[in-house]
C-alpha cells in the first residue's frame, strides 16, 4: 500500500534505476518522465508544491 502524501519521482534515477536502456525502452521510460501519485493533501497545497517544480 502507498502512503497518504502525494508523490513526486523521477523513475529513470530512483525506482527504475536499474534498468538498462533496453527495459527503460520498453517500460515507456525516458529521461523526462515524471511520476506524480496524488495524496490527500488540500487542492492547494498541491497547486503550490507542483508551481514550484
Amino acid at each position: 500500500m502507498g502512503s497518504v502524501q502525494t508523490l513526486i519521482e523521477h523513475p529513470m534515477t530512483q525506482t527504475h534505476k536499474s534498468y538498462d536502456d533496453k527495459d527503460l525502452k520498453n517500460a515507456a521510460i525516458a529521461n523526462n518522465l515524471i511520476r506524480i501519485a496524488c495524496g490527500i493533501e488540500d487542492v492547494a497545497d498541491l497547486k503550490t508544491a507542483l508551481s514550484k517544480i
